[in-house]
């Protein structure tokens, strides 16, 4: 093994000299001067030099692989950080809209919108939904669980006013019976499920 890969203060001393290097070759600089200045790190500037020109030389990432890689540093970050994902960033990475997320477990999409947003209060959520979107997102309770947590979500948007609009919160019983678009069937059973919020 290379000395400055055991070495933290002479790998990060690489690292320093790597981008100076790339920075002096933006503005324009040879190449050849760093290499007399740094002769101890001449093969990785070399290599760092060719893959800046390879790098050059391809033409611009299309939108749809832009998409792909973005798709999976988001799984890859949910998976080895545990992260807090909101419900719609764990149907997304599931590859679902809201609305095929809420067909799956029998809602309607705008119940499921305002559970992602926090407008249903999240403790009044049963847990027999958390189980059953849980198991469509392929994750666990506990982890869409903390996602539901805090205060509602504004959509993000710029107000005029010195504050931001008050949105106010519904249980899930009020979601569901203010639900125009919900089946009776469904409607009965995710009413007797808010009854026991607490059962999963």
């Amino acid at each position: 093994m290379n000395q400055q890969h055991r070495d933290p203060q002479a790998a990060d001393n690489l690292r320093h000299v790597q981008f100076a290097f790339l920075d002096a070759l933006d503005r324009g600089e040879r190449p050849d001067t760093w290499l007399q200045r740094y002769p101890q790190y001449a093969a990785a500037l070399i290599d760092l030099a060719q893959a800046r020109d390879l790098e050059a030389a391809l033409p611009p990432p299309t939108a749809a692989s832009v998409a792909a890689v973005a798709a999976i540093a988001r799984r890859t970050l949910a998976a080895t950080t545990g992260a807090t994902l909101s419900l719609s960033e764990r149907a997304r990475l599931a590859g679902l809209s809201i609305r095929d997320l809420a067909a799956r477990v029998g809602l309607t999409s705008d119940i499921l919108f305002k559970i992602d947003r926090r407008v249903v209060r999240p403790e009044t959520v049963p847990g027999a939904l958390v189980r059953d979107l849980a198991a469509a997102l392929g994750c666990t309770a506990a982890a869409l669980r903390a996602g539901l947590t805090g205060g509602p979500v504004t959509a993000g948007a710029l107000y005029h006013a010195k504050q931001a609009p008050q949105v106010g919160q519904q249980t899930f019983a009020e979601a569901v019976a203010a639900s125009v678009a919900l089946p009776p069937a469904d409607r009965q059973r995710w009413l007797e499920a808010a009854a026991h919020p607490d059962a999963e």
